[in-house]
């Protein structure tokens, strides 16, 4: 479908954008922004990864852990649906 084609194209400019910031600064917020854009492109794994590692650097970053609760709580929904 070509919405869909589309919105994984932005969604994919937008990781970009992320890596190219954090090449050169370092930000929790935008270490969760990238993680949730990956979510979203489908990168589940890499997706609950990357919090993962938010929260093991910055265990007081509570937007990290409720990124990580959100998805997780996505993920196992999707299991539990497909059962």
């Amino acid at each position: 479908d070509s919405v869909q084609k589309q919105s994984l194209q932005l969604i994919n400019k937008a990781i970009a954008e992320y890596d190219t910031y954090l090449a050169s600064n370092d930000s929790d917020e935008v270490r969760v922004d990238r993680a949730i854009a990956q979510f979203y492109a489908g990168d589940q794994t890499g997706a609950v990864e990357a919090l993962k590692a938010v929260t093991d650097r910055s265990p007081d970053y509570a937007n990290g852990w409720l990124k990580l609760g959100m998805i997780d709580r996505s993920c196992k929904r999707g299991t539990a649906e497909g059962n």
